[in-house]
């Protein structure tokens, strides 16, 4: 039997991304906006989207909320409020059929409050610090411990590395020299003896 568990996760395989991963949980947060099912809430009470945006395009019958979700990202649109909308059809026919889930986003944009967020990024007096110029990682000689014939940095497919020029077309015809030592193939009666007078 294996010394390990392939079921279990080890502690040193973990990776961290940008991706935020939610559950749905049964005890209140303070986000009121994100919830699963139910009838949604739009940013503006007067001016609700089209029905036929929530219309299933198998069975033309209407889609049930599946998820609406608060997704502010103020880091990088100041003064954008954005709710996604996830729905999906509830008949077996429709599943796994392209248009039985539709996804939109609803986004309103507040002038005064991005302004206010970009505001006292610009009191700020901006220091920049020179890059460090950090050492470009070969992944193919991390993984394999093979070092590679060619440079990391160069192009394999650029054409001032080809024999011809740097500016050369590689499919271009090759130009034709004209020279006077050109050699003429010499005649057949100077040969001492054919292949055929020796068989």
């Amino acid at each position: 039997m294996a010394d390990y568990d392939s079921d279990s996760s080890g502690g040193d395989n973990d990776i961290e991304t940008n991706v935020l991963l939610g559950y749905a949980s049964k005890e209140p947060t303070i986000d009121h906006v994100s919830q699963l099912g139910g009838h949604p809430t739009w940013l503006d009470a007067q001016t609700c989207p089209d029905g036929s945006l929530a219309k299933c395009k198998v069975c033309n019958g209407f889609l049930s909320l599946l998820l609406q979700l608060y997704a502010d990202v103020p880091e990088r649109f100041p003064g954008h409020e954005r709710r996604l909308y996830i729905w999906a059809c509830k008949l077996k026919a429709c599943r796994r059929k392209s248009g039985s889930i539709r996804g939109f986003r609803s986004v309103r944009y507040t002038a005064s409050a991005a302004f206010n967020a970009v505001k006292p990024a610009l009191a700020e007096p901006v220091v920049t610090e020179p890059a460090s110029a950090k050492p470009t990682v070969n992944l193919g000689e991390t993984l394999f411990g093979v070092k590679s014939p060619v440079d990391a940095q160069t192009n394999p497919f650029a054409l001032s590395k080809q024999p011809q020029g740097v500016d050369s077309n590689p499919f271009a015809r090759l130009p034709t020299q004209v020279s006077s030592s050109v050699q003429r193939p010499s005649d057949t009666n100077s040969l001492s003896e054919t292949f055929a007078q020796k068989a």
